[in-house]
């Protein structure tokens, strides 16, 4: 099971990414930029809950 939770967040972190990338090619504007800071949110919440996995895990040990 964690073997599957982890390719889920590796995928979700791929496509926020793709879609962050997209987002630059677009034409300038308030939907660019709302993308963009909507793709790098994602990604920095995703490393926060994994960093956060991470201590809670090398705690119990």
């Amino acid at each position: 099971m964690e073997t599957k939770n982890k390719l889920l967040i590796l995928s979700l972190s791929f496509a926020i990414f793709i879609v962050g990338v997209r987002a630059l090619y677009s034409e300038p504007g308030v939907v660019r930029n709302g993308v963009l800071a909507a793709s790098v949110m994602g990604l920095v919440a995703i490393a926060v809950v994994q960093t956060v996995r991470a201590v809670k895990r090398n705690k119990k040990h």
